[in-house]
């Protein structure tokens, strides 16, 4: 987690370390490894707001004020 930055204790979401762990790793792989890591910040937010209909992005502004 970025320094100064903790965890809305009402803002739960599950992530599989597994599934994170593959995908970093096929975007080391990538020859495109800037649009690799987008993606994969891409399906993370959208399974943040999935699970707590709160928007990833807004969360973590509303953290770090």
């Amino acid at each position: 987690m970025m320094k100064g930055l903790s965890m809305n204790k009402k803002l739960k979401s599950r992530v599989n370390t597994l599934y994170v762990y593959e995908r970093l790793r096929e975007c080391l792989e990538s020859e495109d490894i800037e649009y690799a890591v987008s993606r994969v910040f891409d399906d993370l937010a959208y399974h943040f707001y999935a699970d707590t209909g709160v928007k990833a992005g807004a969360a973590v502004k509303k953290v770090a004020t």
